[in-house]
């Protein structure tokens, strides 16, 4: 779907306030996704660079654990 994302960045705060990306998606095809990492912060963000053509994107769920 046009709509679905292609494209996306997961990012933490180090201890020292910088964003670093733990995951770097280009070529995004399955509506769920899901990754494991244990880390210890208290930010995290993912950004959404890209979709398969569709001005917007939406993401039903982003879940943190």
């Amino acid at each position: 779907p046009e709509g679905l994302v292609k494209s996306f960045t997961l990012e933490y705060r180090n201890a020292q306030g910088q964003w670093i990306a733990l995951v770097e998606e280009k070529n995004n095809y399955r509506r769920l996704i899901l990754n494991q990492h244990k880390i210890e912060t208290g930010s995290i963000r993912l950004r959404i660079n890209e979709s398969w053509g569709h001005s917007r994107v939406r993401v039903f769920a982003f879940d943190v654990r």
